[in-house]
């Protein structure tokens, strides 16, 4: 553990460097950093967004670097000095002997995820009242998620202090994807231990305003995504009128596209009327029935299908004869004709 300790202070070192290093770029560049906070927030809106409507997690991680260039929120301390030596102990320098494990940053870190997932969890619901739970889910998982924790973790310059049985070892690993794991599992030991050496009754207020305070650039720069109107519906609205219809057909068979256990539909949108038989106007996947019927009507909505066009057309001419006082025999000679033009 002696060099855990040697690494630990040697590194502190360089941390305060870094944060001097810091201070003198707020002195001359409030400009820039305000540019860059607002370049950071429209970024991460855009990631956010796109990871909302894909289901999808893994997209780049939050770019607190820009939001807090000049200085991030101050760094909690942790009151005993075993817990802080334990946190930046990685398990590779523990003896191969359960009960040696506990000096390593792996109990903390299983706590600490507990709590970064909680009080993300409070955070959100607290402060976006109308969230659906959908969406307020994909944004806990864009704060929580190993990439987003591993930039916290280079934040406060946790890596460098990270204790290993050579610096051979350390090389080997940052070159690898563990190394983002590594981090992240760091800093919530760090959240951990934090709780810990104020006690929960403290410790745990304590982490949850450090962690706002980390969030607050992302909650003020997310807009929570316009729900979509029903694209069925909508179609139905753009072509819809009496003996029009819209049917779905598979065009494919079902497959695990989106991963092992995970369904993929895939259904065409065939509309039958305006003089039409039966006709493919757009094709759309998804997770679900549901979902695939809803990208097929999008697809037709917009991928500006010659016969949807032509239906539309006749859709409005029929309502404008229809509104004029055409009759029904008139109206049935207009449908007649697009039948033998078709």
């Amino acid at each position: 553990m002696n060099n855990a300790g040697h690494k630990r202070g040697r590194d502190g070192g360089a941390h305060d460097h870094s944060a001097n290093h810091h201070s003198a770029k707020k002195h001359k560049g409030g400009g820039k950093h305000s540019q860059n906070g607002k370049a950071g927030q429209a970024q991460h809106q855009q990631q956010t967004e796109s990871a909302t409507e894909k289901g999808d997690s893994s997209a780049t991680p939050i770019p607190y670097d820009k939001y807090f260039e000049s200085s991030p929120p101050p760094l909690p301390p942790v009151l005993d000095p075993a817990l802080e030596t334990q946190v930046f102990t990685h398990s590779s320098t523990v003896p191969d002997n359960p009960s040696m494990a506990l000096q390593s940053y792996e109990r903390l870190e299983w706590l600490g995820d507990a709590y970064i997932e909680t009080a993300a969890t409070k955070a959100i619901f607290t402060r976006f009242p109308t969230l659906p739970v959908g969406t307020m889910s994909a944004l806990r998982e864009s704060l929580v998620r190993n990439a987003t924790l591993c930039a916290l973790s280079k934040l406060y310059g946790f890596p460098s202090r990270v204790a290993f049985n050579s610096a051979a070892q350390r090389a080997a690993l940052v070159a690898t994807d563990k190394w983002a794991k590594i981090c992240g599992d760091v800093f919530e030991a760090y959240v951990a231990a934090v709780v810990l050496s104020h006690g929960t009754t403290q410790g745990g207020p304590l982490i949850e305003a450090w962690l706002e305070a980390l969030w607050e650039p992302v909650f003020k720069a997310f807009v929570p995504p316009k729900p979509r109107s029903n694209a069925a519906a909508r179609l139905n609205t753009f072509l819809g009128g009496q003996r029009m219809k819209v049917s779905y057909q598979p065009y494919k068979p079902m497959d695990t596209k989106y991963g092992p256990g995970r369904q993929c539909c895939y259904l065409a949108a065939i509309m039958e009327g305006w003089g039409f038989p039966p006709t493919e106007i757009g094709r759309g996947e998804g997770g679900s029935m549901a979902k695939a019927r809803e990208a097929a009507c999008e697809d037709a909505l917009g991928n500006g299908n010659r016969v949807v066009k032509i239906a539309r057309e006749r859709k409005v001419r029929f309502d404008e004869a229809k509104a004029g006082g055409a009759s029904a025999e008139e109206l049935e000679e207009l449908r007649k004709s697009w039948a033998d033009a078709s």
